[in-house]
Order: C-alpha cells, then structure tokens, then sequence
C-alpha cells in the first residue's frame, strides 16, 4: 500500500463470532388414558455448518410433564430446563410442549336376552369393556346407556335385537362404542 503524502501505521483489530441462536424443544406426545407413558425426547431447531445435535450439544435437558398414564383425559405442558445440556457454538433457549391424553375406547356390550313368546319383556341389561387404571363401572362412568329392542310380549318366536345406544351415558376419559345384542324369543 502506497501514498505519496501518507506514511500507514498498522492496527490490529478483532473479530467477535457469536454463538448462533438454538432452540431446544419437547417433541409433542399422544397417549391414551391408561396407556404406558411414552419417554419424553427434544429436538433442536437452527443448527448451521452442517452441525447435527449429537456434533453440537452434550448432557441432556431436563424434560418434565405432570402427565401421567393415571392423568385424566386432556392436555398438559411439558417443561424443559437446562439440565446437563451444553453447545459450544450455540445460545440455547428452550421452549415448552405438550402431552395430549387421549379418551380411551370404551365398548358398552348390551347383554344378549331371551324370554318366552307370550310372557314378559326381560329387564334389558348391558356391560362395559375397556376399562384401565383400575377404573369401574361406578367410577369410570355415569348415567346410563339407552337399551330398546323391537321385541314385545306378543312378539312371535325369533330373533330382534336388542339396540344399545348413548342414552344420559357418560364417561370422561373414554370414547363410548355401542355394541348390541340379541334378544331371543322362544316358542
């Protein structure tokens, strides 16, 4: 570098690289009510240079839910702290998920009958199958299921279903199937 009326004196300078920005995140999780609850991962967002989380981070997050396979039908938070997790080259913020507990499924089975042609109309009954956590009838739901059949006692010999519908049934951590029966008239 030359100038006629300048002499140059040399300075050195600096050049700051700053870490990149990097987000941790819960991946999101889907279980039913009474189902094993699933192990709860991570996954970074804004890695650069060809960087994968195994090159970048070391130690883990702490990943935290209230959830649990006893928890109740709905949505809870899943929570991420520090831990042990470090990145040489990365700010590393961290943002929250969710576990979703979905109903689970819940046949109500009307009870197949029978009675004699002329003579009274059984009382119609059903039962539940499906219930987990130690859940009963008496705890797992309430009200009760609608049962009709086209039978009558002056119903000829045969057969006529018997129709199990919702009714005032309810049960809040399961998705209700109906499943009906048969009521048999014999001669």
């Amino acid at each position: 570098m030359q100038a006629a009326n300048y002499s140059f004196a040399f300075v050195s300078g600096q050049f700051s690289v700053t870490k990149a920005p990097l987000t941790v995140s819960p991946n999101s999780v889907v279980m039913t009510y009474g189902a094993a609850m699933p192990q709860l991962t991570y996954s970074a967002t804004g890695l650069v240079n060809g960087d994968t989380a195994a090159i970048a981070l070391t130690g883990a997050p702490q990943v935290a839910t209230s959830a649990s396979s006893s928890s109740p039908a709905g949505t809870y938070s899943i929570a991420m702290t520090q831990g042990t997790l470090t990145a040489k080259n990365y700010e590393i913020a961290f943002k929250a998920g969710e576990v979703t507990i979905a109903k689970a499924p819940l046949s109500v089975v009307a009870a197949n009958s029978s009675m004699t042609a002329g003579g009274a109309l059984p009382g119609l009954t059903y039962s539940v199958k499906g219930l987990v956590n130690g859940d009963t009838p008496a705890t797992a739901t309430s009200g009760k299921a609608n049962l009709s059949t086209s039978a009558s006692s002056t119903s000829n010999a045969g057969t006529y279903p018997i129709v199990a519908k919702q009714g005032t049934l309810k049960a809040s951590n399961y998705d209700l199937s109906f499943v009906n029966g048969t009521l048999t008239v014999n001669q």
